[in-house]
This record gives structure tokens, C-alpha cells and sequence, in this order.
């Protein structure tokens, strides 16, 4: 509910949070992975009001590299 700057910042936060941890605790290599912060621009639920789903972190495959 905060204003555009501090949801693309909280945003691209989540994803390195998520970024850190797929290297720490699993391993990954960190050049494999990229992070990218979409802030309010491709909400799950479009809606003014806060909606938990908009919440989210979404990984995509993109290669082989990791089996």
C-alpha cells in the first residue's frame, strides 16, 4: 500500500532474499540466477486494495543449467 518507489525496492528485495538463499543453502551457482523487481507493474491480483498474492516470488527456467 506504500507508494510506487518503496514497492519496486521491496520488491527487488524479495527477489535477492530469495536469490541469497537458493545460493546459500542449496548451492546454486550465483551467476545462474538473475533478480528482477517488478514492483506494482505485473500484480498477480489487479487491485488498489493489498491482496497477499501480489506478494510472490516467481522463478523461471530459462536453461539446463540447473537440472
Amino acid at each position: 500500500m506504500g507508494s510506487f518507489e518503496s514497492n519496486q525496492v521491496l520488491s527487488e528485495r524479495r527477489a535477492a532474499s530469495l536469490k541469497r538463499t537458493l545460493v546459500g543453502e542449496f548451492g546454486v551457482p550465483s551467476f545462474a540466477l538473475e533478480t528482477v523487481g517488478y514492483g506494482e507493474e505485473f500484480l498477480l491480483v489487479p487491485t488498489q486494495q493489498e491482496n497477499w498474492r501480489n506478494r510472490r516470488v516467481t522463478l523461471r527456467r530459462f536453461d539446463d543449467f540447473v537440472r
